[in-house]
C-alpha cells in the first residue's frame, strides 16, 4: 500500500467526518428547537385550558348574555383548543423525526471516526516498520530488507478464489439432479 494513498484517504475520511459533525450539530439544534416547540405548546394548552374553564363560568354565571352567543363562543373556543392540540402532535412527530436524524447522523459520524483511526493506525504501523527498518518503500509498495519479497501491508488474503457465482452452483445442482 502506498502512503500517500492512505494519507489521501485519511484526508477524505476526515473531510467527511468534519462534513457529519457540522450536520450532527445542525440536526441536534434542530431537535432542541422542536422539543422547546413541544413544550411551549403543552404549557399553552394548560393555559387555554384554565383560560376556558374561567371563561365558562363567566358565561353561566350571565344570565343577561343570550344562548347563541354562549354557543357560539364556546364553540370557537372549543376549535382553538383543538388546534393548539393539533400543533402540539405536530410538534411532537417532528421531535421524534429530528431525533431520529440526530442518531442516524452520530451513527455516520462513529463510522467515519473509527475508518480514520484505522487508517491512521495503518500509517503508523508503516511508519514505525520503516522508523525499525524492517521495511522500505520501493515505488508503490513496501519490501521487507531482510529477504527482499515484497510483502503488501494489508488484511486481504491472496492466492484465494473466490466461492463461486450462484448461476454457476445452480447448474452444478442441476446436472447433479439430472442424473
Amino acid at each position: 500500500m502506498n502512503l500517500q494513498k492512505i494519507e489521501a484517504k485519511l484526508g477524505a475520511v476526515n473531510e467527511i467526518g468534519c462534513r457529519l459533525d457540522d450536520n450532527l450539530e445542525g440536526a441536534q439544534r434542530d431537535y432542541h428547537r422542536t422539543e422547546g416547540a413541544s413544550i411551549a405548546l403543552k404549557q399553552a394548552i394548560a393555559s387555554y385550558e384554565t383560560l376556558v374553564l374561567s371563561l365558562d363560568k363567566e358565561l353561566n354565571e350571565n344570565e343577561n348574555l343570550d344562548l347563541e352567543i354562549i354557543k357560539l363562543t364556546k364553540k370557537y373556543l372549543e376549535r382553538g383548543r383543538l388546534l393548539l392540540s393539533g400543533l402540539q402532535s405536530a410538534a411532537e412527530n417532528n421531535k421524534i423525526i429530528q431525533s431520529g436524524k440526530v442518531q442516524g447522523f452520530e451513527l455516520a459520524v462513529s463510522v467515519a471516526k473509527k475508518y480514520r483511526d484505522e487508517e491512521m493506525m495503518k500509517i503508523q504501523k508503516i511508519k514505525d516498520a520503516i522508523e525499525n527498518d524492517e521495511i522500505e518503500q520501493a515505488g508503490e509498495s513496501f519490501v521487507q530488507k531482510d529477504n527482499l519479497v515484497e510483502e503488501k501491508i494489508s488484511k486481504r488474503q491472496t492466492g484465494i478464489r473466490p466461492s463461486r457465482a450462484l448461476k454457476e452452483r445452480r447448474i452444478s445442482e442441476e446436472n447433479n439432479l439430472k442424473i
